[in-house]
């Protein structure tokens, strides 16, 4: 989107962090809490708004396409640019919560290192309806869960809290993991 900040200019600005969603507009609209206009961005609307890093989008994008893969070379009426899923809609960014990490975007959250979470959500492309499918649980000892994008556990560990014994794993005295081929899993893992 563009504006006119000053009266009787020949040319409009394009908005500098923020949209414009009307004609003859003076000055940009802001984005939604914990969100920013997104890179490459025209600027149309607040569904063009995008979640900061360090937040993430609790609830799904309406559409894959952003109200700028939609707009109109003639640029006669704005409004008409936004897809209709898109059309009113605006992001409701989160704040990232403890034991999580955020890339922003539409990115969901995944678990820090030592952090457990339900990687089998619905929201993760999961098949289990998680009403907390945001929370991350600290696990014990830390090195148990190690994290990330992929929800990974430790070495020589799987399942829920990452406390089963992964499959092809032995432990000696609940305390370190090991391959069955007979190397250490990682030098192994103490519980505390």
């Amino acid at each position: 989107g563009t504006v006119g900040p000053t009266t009787g200019m020949a040319k409009c600005v394009p908005c500098q962090g923020g949209y414009a969603d009307e004609e003859g507009m003076s000055v940009c609209k802001e984005c939604p809490e914990n969100s920013e206009i997104r890179a490459g961005s025209n600027s149309l609307a607040a569904s063009d708004c995008s979640c900061l890093p360090g937040s993430y989008l609790p609830t799904p994008r309406p559409s894959n396409t952003s109200s700028s893969d939609q707009s109109v070379a003639s640029g006669s009426n704005v409004q008409s640019n936004v897809s209709s899923a898109l059309a009113g809609w605006a992001p409701t960014c989160r704040r990232c919560a403890a034991g999580a990490n955020c890339a922003g975007g539409d990115s969901p959250p995944y678990p820090k290192f030592g952090h457990w979470g339900e990687v089998e959500c619905l929201q993760y492309g999961g098949s289990v309806d998680c009403p907390e499918w945001d929370t991350f649980i600290q696990c014990s000892p830390l090195a148990a869960c190690t994290g990330g994008p992929d929800f990974a556990c430790g070495v020589g560990r799987s399942g829920r809290m990452c406390m089963s014994i992964a499959e092809d794993y032995f432990n000696v005295g609940a305390m370190f993991f090991f391959k069955c081929n007979g190397s250490a899993g990682g030098g192994g893992t103490p519980f505390l």
